[in-house]
């Protein structure tokens, strides 16, 4: 049976409470978040309490000490840093009207680019357009495809989906996956690791929303490594 629609009135969220469970979600906890919003840790207690009840969703779970986002709250936070994006965008046209900058540009790769070989790729370009506000956003590879989608970034360096057509794309140098262990590891002679080389082994995977991780569990579940 399908739920009557509901015709009242959206009150229009509390910035300050979106500020508050980004600042939680960044910082890992509720006294460093306060710390980083210049407000009392109770006071971020009660922002994120109201925005709780306003949104009726349960956004973080206690584990002794530990503050840990819910399944609901980490996909709230990908829809308020999109906000956050956004906003920071719209600082940032305004620096460029003020400065009378040619523009800005708006750079996503994943993390381990965005922390090596980009950021002398943004030095040498500052060099050549140093009127151009260049800010880099680090980030996943299907976050990143999905932020060029909505118009969130002018380019971005990741792993496009394969079935990712509507993404204009152009093919950057091929690089190896490496597999890192012990000197001592029984694989640690070997030049090449195979798939069927990792059969039995345990291992330290990339992150559940990492296309390499796909394509990697793909090539274990075809040859049957488990």
């Amino acid at each position: 049976m399908k739920k009557p629609f509901d015709a009242t009135p959206q009150r229009p969220l509390n910035f300050r409470q979106l500020e508050a469970f980004r600042a939680v979600m960044l910082s890992g906890s509720m006294t460093r978040a306060g710390q980083l919003m210049s407000i009392s840790q109770p006071a971020v207690t009660r922002l994120i309490r109201d925005l709780e009840h306003e949104l009726r969703l349960s956004l973080f779970h206690r584990h002794g000490s530990q503050l840990v986002p819910s399944d609901e709250g980490q996909q709230l936070h990908r829809e308020v840093e999109r906000h956050f994006s956004g906003a920071e965008r719209i600082r940032e046209a305004a620096r460029a009207i003020r400065e009378s900058n040619a523009g800005y540009l708006h750079v996503g790769a994943m993390p381990n680019l965005a922390v090596s070989c980009l950021p002398q790729a943004v030095g040498l370009f500052r060099q050549a357009y140093p009127e151009v506000v260049v800010s880099v956003h680090p980030d996943n590879s299907l976050a990143l495809v999905e932020m060029i989608a909505h118009g969130q970034l002018d380019l971005a360096f990741g792993v496009l989906p394969a079935d990712r057509h509507d993404i204009d794309h152009d093919p950057c140098p091929v690089t190896h996956a490496v597999c890192v262990m012990p000197a001592s590891h029984r694989l640690a002679s070997r030049k090449q690791v195979t798939v069927a080389d990792l059969d039995g082994e345990d291992f330290i995977s990339l992150g559940l929303r990492s296309v390499l991780r796909m394509q990697i569990n793909a090539a274990l579940l075809a040859s049957g490594a488990r």
